[in-house]
């Protein structure tokens, strides 16, 4: 059997969420929502293969092992939205996880 491109970024990316969040042993079948220390702000199989490859690229994760000022809630390309734990990221142009991070990540200033 053969894997498209989509199905081989869309498997890596669950595996490198799942594998950082000791989420094998339930499967691959991921959470959504926000509002929790592990929350998914999205579902990976409704982002595009271009959305896929960048967050891939960029080394992106949902939950990182950095101390909380070097997570996606203290990036200058964050915004955060109404949901507790999310918010959207202007290089990966989409919803991330707070507490996520990627290769991107650049220290908010303060105006």
């Amino acid at each position: 059997m053969r894997l498209k491109r989509r199905e081989i970024l869309q498997h890596a990316l669950r595996f490198g969420s799942l594998a950082l969040t000791g989420g094998l042993a339930g499967g691959l079948s991921l959470p959504l929502g926000c509002g929790r220390e592990d929350a998914r702000c999205y579902d990976s199989e409704l982002l595009s293969t271009s959305e896929l490859a960048l967050r891939l690229s960029r080394g992106y994760i949902d939950l990182s092992d950095r101390r909380a000022g070097e997570t996606c809630g203290g990036c200058q390309f964050f915004e955060a939205e109404g949901t507790e734990g999310c918010g959207h990221c202007a290089i990966l142009g989409g919803p991330v996880n707070v507490r996520g991070r990627c290769d991107a990540w650049a220290l908010r200033v303060s105006a």
